[in-house]
């Protein structure tokens, strides 16, 4: 993308950008790759995911599920491992 950036800049054109790092903040709980089972294939856990309207930390993978069942499009917040 960067490099598209450039040459549209260089031909004149004005461009402007924005990104925000999906895969590292804030996405609807529902996601797939917030699934119980697939949290471990990032270096996730339950505990990692907080469920930004009520700010709960998630306690468990039960929890998770619950959450994603009943708000898939509630927005999670979840740190990074590490």
């Amino acid at each position: 993308m960067l490099g598209l950036v450039e040459r549209a800049q260089r031909a004149g054109a004005r461009v402007s950008t924005e990104a925000y790092p999906y895969g590292a903040g804030m996405t609807g709980i529902g996601a797939a790759f917030l699934a119980p089972e697939r949290l471990a294939e990032r270096g996730l856990t339950p505990r990692s995911i907080t469920y930004a309207p009520t700010r709960e930390q998630v306690s468990s993978a039960a929890r998770l599920s619950e959450l994603r069942t009943a708000d898939p499009g509630g927005t999670g917040h979840h740190q990074a491992p590490g």
